[in-house]
């Protein structure tokens, strides 16, 4: 979907909406100096509402499940402890793994970002504003 690592580990339930399929970016997580914390999107237009694809709003749906996630201030991915990820660990434990696995060495969580707005823009999707042109 082209979000930055931050807004994904800054989701939470109450960000999804599961009638309309879709999700809104109101918050980041901040990494700095090894500590965590919660700030607002990288500019005032990253606050967006996005339409989620059929495939991984199930993922998603079975995430939350499998995670038991309840309450709407609850965040979507933490660290193992249920704290808020760091992007360090996120690379080392899961990125770096999955991309060892695929192949698809060289690949950054950016470069995914990138690849998500080549994908909406060959589909005829503006990837700021979601809608199809």
């Amino acid at each position: 979907m082209g979000l930055r690592f931050g807004e994904i580990m800054g989701l939470q339930l109450g960000d999804i909406n599961f009638e309309e399929q879709s999700l809104t970016v109101k918050r980041t997580v901040v990494d700095r100096s090894g500590r965590t914390s919660i700030g607002q999107p990288k500019t005032i237009k990253s606050n967006r509402k996005l339409v989620i694809p059929n495939k991984l709003m199930q993922e998603l749906q079975g995430h939350i499940e499998k995670q038991e996630i309840s309450t709407r201030t609850e965040h979507l991915f933490t660290d193992s402890k249920g704290g808020l990820a760091r992007r360090g660990n996120y690379r080392k434990r899961v990125l770096q793994p999955a991309i060892k696995q695929t192949g698809l060495q060289g690949l950054t969580f950016h470069g995914l970002r990138h690849s998500a707005a080549t994908e909406r823009i060959a589909a005829g999707i503006d990837p700021k504003t979601d809608n199809t042109n």
